[in-house]
């Protein structure tokens, strides 16, 4: 071991509390390090978990493939499984016609494996005599539903008639929203053998139950096509190169169309679409920048100040003849050491701290999930590697700066500490105004400040390191949430009954609906479509390029919406509109004009209209298109940028502007109409509460108005998978502010305590001369004032400038005003007067306590 070696290992055994504040500054940071990428791994493994369970593992689905073709998929190497199915088909069963699901969709699968098939009862079929069915089929159907029974199907289409013409219904059309007959093509008997579950197979089909049976590769009819789905071989490491190996694959298949599994590639970060890619590498980025300027201020100031305290150490080297090079591998071997021991404990203590988190938090996962799959602590030996060289250039680049500073240190500057202390007069002038609002204590404060400017330089720097970490931390949670909620934000109703006719039977049904009882919360609403006149310059862009512009004027579609009493209060409550305000004989509304827009893979908030304000007046007219029915003055009462109570996360096309009136007032323009079930309908909105039958119950009600078209829409499965997502996210994302935030903490306690124990020398000698308590207190209060202050004065900032480049990023896909959340500023501020405060009070108590005389004496104080 080098000389110099053994000189800084003996410095760091001489002063233990500050070698192992340093270490454990370094264990916060590589701690937070490890947290972050066992959080990301963890929930990666857990989404991933949840999607095979549920769907299966596969990533590409191959349409349309020859029978003499569909066995080529087993003859590429990148291929580890596939399965052959046939193209789904609706049958219908005995008793199926009295059911909201009358129909069987049935289909034939040579591998069940593929799909994660899960057998409740009985076993797999072997051939296409044998039937599997789903479990939620055979709970509805118990007595058809027993092990050995056989059951007769017939096989057949959905066609439903409009305007003379018959149409087939396809998989995505609910039973009952339109007049359906049944045409059967063949009946076929099979031996029920099983009863499955595969959540994803159920919903492939609305108004059915989900079915199997057997299929034989070897002796496939040729009289069809079929669907080939496949796993690839070490699918994860192949990233983007799964698109290319699938169009080849395809190609070969002679496929029509392909279908990617976008749920299980999208969480190993694996898309087509580059723009999304891109922006996900820059957040990605920005979370590491985040985490590398932690990690760094952190160590960093740890570095400084022990070299502040080293600085005679180092002078007694030059002394002896040390040289530059010398004392700068001085720092880096002291560097060395704490990583050596920091590293290990750390990772440890990162890899610990999540997994006592997970099982904490786990129970309440698994219920809010409501399925058995939990967070695990998942790491690969890629994750270690990434933190122990992440870690390394931490400790690196933290020890580069101060190491310069200690290779400068002269033997002369270091006895008289000249590079601390640089005084002169003008450097710690000050103005009389401070002397008269803070007084004498105050000045001497600034004066001290002023003096060291080192440890002052490092103080503001920690704090304003601190406030940019917590600020972008705060606001990049908040972004990601807004994000979320625009691109996958849960839909505020859970069934949707759309009706149209008779307008007398749609007001009878939509009452009786109503009044269901145990619905979690209910809204009718009832919409007429009309048209307003508006000159060319207060139409948004996206309107103007649906309609054709004429004489400088746009007819654009209007649909006034009118909902029930209780929850058109409710509405008006929420955005914060008066009760009256839709009050009064005129045609009042209500301009609905902000919303969510999807387009491609581009989401954006946007106005429909501009320069639009309250008390504006549109000439409304409803029109048959040779002349108008009906029309009035419609006065806008307000306007307003939230979604209605039942609107939908995004819209991708944009073709009217909703505006939402009182009941009296539409019934009012329908009394107009020589026809109003031409332009009227209605909906009522649903959201799940303790009735699990209500969808059933809708339906029967449904059923009995013969001459009202209904339509019963549920989307509670979909809901459940959006907020377990959402669920999801804010777990880690609230995790991940809350880790910044205790990191800044330590950041700014660590700096400031340790500057307070620097000082005890000046402190004990202030009081040496006869500085009061009071005088001491109001002293040190006013310097962390001057700290808080000056941190704020350059965090705030440039926190703000980072957060609009942020923003830039998330614009490139997901569009919204920019703005800083109010939750950030005041954290930062109040943070950060708290805790200089706290700190300065600690580091008061600290200094006053042992004899003044032996402070005075010690040469390390």
């Amino acid at each position: 071991m080098k000389v110099i070696d053994r000189v800084t290992l003996q410095y760091m055994k001489r002063n233990k509390g500050r070698t192992w504040v340093t270490i454990l500054g370094a264990v916060i940071s590589v701690a937070m390090l490890s947290a972050v990428i066992v959080i990301v791994c963890s929930a990666q493994d857990m989404l991933l978990r949840h999607t095979i369970e549920s769907g299966g593992q596969w990533e590409t689905r191959f349409f349309g493939v020859a029978a003499d073709k569909a066995a080529g998929a087993g003859k590429s190497e990148e291929v580890a499984s596939y399965g052959i199915s046939t193209v789904g088909k609706y049958a219908s069963y005995p008793g199926g016609e009295a059911t909201n699901k009358p129909y069987l969709y049935v289909s034939g699968e040579t591998n069940f494996d593929i799909f994660n098939t899960q057998i409740r009862e009985g076993r797999l079929p072997q051939t296409d005599t044998e039937m599997i069915v789903s479990e939620s089929f055979s709970l509805k159907n118990p007595d058809a539903c027993a092990i050995g029974s056989r059951i007769t199907v017939s096989f057949g289409r959905r066609m439903s008639e409009q305007d003379g013409e018959k149409f087939e219904l396809g998989t995505n059309y609910s039973y009952g929203g339109y007049d359906e007959t049944f045409e059967v093509e063949e009946q076929k008997e099979y031996t029920i053998v099983g009863i499955f579950e595969a959540p994803d197979k159920e919903v492939e089909a609305f108004g059915a139950y989900r079915a199997m049976y057997g299929l034989d590769e070897k002796a496939l009819p040729g009289n069809g096509t079929y669907e080939v789905t496949v796993d690839y071989n070490n699918y994860k490491r192949l990233g983007n190169k799964i698109y290319t190996i699938s169009g080849e694959l395809g190609d070969t298949l002679g496929a029509s169309d392909i279908k990617y599994n976008t749920g299980l590639l999208g969480y190993l970060g694996i898309s087509n679409d580059s723009s999304f890619m891109t922006m996900i590498y820059m957040l990605a980025a920005v979370v590491g920048i985040i985490i590398l300027i932690g990690s760094i201020s952190l160590i960093y100031n740890a570095f400084s100040i022990s070299i502040a305290e080293r600085s005679r150490t180092f002078g007694m080297l030059s002394s002896v003849g040390a040289t530059r090079q010398q004392k700068r591998h001085s720092v880096f071997f002291e560097a060395a050491c704490v990583g050596a021991v920091a590293i290990p404990l750390g990772l440890a203590a990162g890899i610990a701290g999540m997994a006592v988190t997970f099982k904490i938090i786990n129970p309440v996962f698994r219920e809010w999930m409501q399925n058995d799959l939990g967070l695990e602590v998942s790491l690969s030996w890629g994750g270690i590697a990434v933190i122990i060289l992440f870690s390394a250039l931490v400790l690196l680049i933290s020890a580069w700066i101060p190491s310069r500073h200690a290779s400068r240190v002269s033997a002369l500057e270091a006895l008289r500490q000249s590079r601390e202390y640089k005084i002169t007069a003008k450097s710690v002038r000050t103005s009389k105004l401070t002397r008269l609002v803070f007084g004498f204590e105050g000045e001497l404060g600034l004066k001290n400040l002023k003096r060291n400017k080192s440890h002052y330089r490092t103080t503001v720097f920690s704090l304003t390191v601190s406030v940019l970490l917590f600020m972008t931390a705060y606001t990049f949670s908040a972004y990601v949430r807004k994000s979320n909620d625009m691109i996958q934000a849960p839909l505020s109703y859970d069934i949707n009954v759309s009706m149209s006719d008779d307008a007398d039977s749609m007001d009878r049904l939509s009452e009786e609906l109503m009044g269901l009882k145990g619905a979690g919360s209910a809204v009718a609403v009832k919409k007429l479509r009309g048209e307003v006149e508006l000159p060319a310059d207060m139409v948004g862009s996206e309107l103007a390029a649906v309609y054709a512009e004429e004489n400088g004027k746009y007819n654009i579609s209007v649909q006034l919406l009118a909902m029930d009493d209780a929850s058109l209060r409710s509405y008006m409550q929420e955005q914060g509109i008066a009760e009256e305000t839709l009050s009064g004989d005129g045609l009042n509304g209500i301009l609905i004009n902000r919303i969510n827009f999807k387009k491609g893979h581009e989401f954006a908030e946007l106005d429909l209209l501009n320069g639009v304000k309250t008390g504006d007046i549109l000439d409304f007219h409803v029109t048959d298109g040779l002349k108008d029915l009906a029309e009035d003055d419609l006065k806008l009462a307000a306007v307003s940028g939230g979604k209605t109570p039942f609107g939908d996360k995004y819209v991708t096309d944009v073709y009217s502007v909703q505006v939402i009136v009182s009941m009296e007032a539409l019934d009012k323009i329908c009394e107009m109409l020589p026809e109003p079930k031409y332009f009227v309908t209605e909906n009522v909105y649903y959201t799940m509460g303790e009735n699990e039958n209500l969808e059933d119950e809708i339906r029967t009600i449904c059923n009995k108005y013969r001459d009202v078209s209904s339509r019963v829409n549920s989307v509670a499965a979909e809901q459940k998978e959006v907020m377990n997502g959402v669920i999801i996210i804010s777990v880690f994302l609230y995790g991940f502010v809350a880790l910044i935030a205790l990191v800044s903490m330590a950041n700014i306690m660590n700096t400031i305590s340790t500057g307070m124990q620097l000082r005890r020398r000046e402190f004990a000698m202030l009081q040496s001369v006869g500085m009061t308590p009071k005088g001491f207190r109001k002293m040190l209060t006013m310097e962390g004032l001057f700290y808080g202050i000056k941190g704020l004065v350059y965090g705030l900032p440039i926190s703000i400038f980072v957060i609009w480049g942020m923003h830039r990023i998330l614009v490139s896909n997901v569009s919204f005003s920019f703005y800083v959340p109010a939750g950030a500023l005041t954290g930062a501020v109040a943070g950060v007067f708290i805790l200089v405060g706290v700190t300065m009070v600690y580091g008061r108590r600290k200094a006053r306590a042992g004899s003044i005389v032996e402070v005075l004496k010690d040469e390390n104080a």
